[in-house]
């Protein structure tokens, strides 16, 4: 394994990269309301902190 390919983003982790990427606004939210996800785009259109 090269040291690139064991530092890389694995799972979740690479998913949640990958959405901070993306040039949209994303929030994943389950069946009862509670928000999972939100990226700096979906932050910066509705002007909330991610956290």
């Amino acid at each position: 394994m090269t040291l690139a390919a064991s530092s890389a983003p694995t799972g979740g982790a690479l998913f949640a990269t990958f959405l901070e990427a993306v040039p949209d606004a994303v929030v994943a939210v389950v069946a009862d309301g509670t928000i999972l996800f939100v990226n700096s785009q979906a932050e910066a259109l509705f002007g909330y902190p991610s956290r």
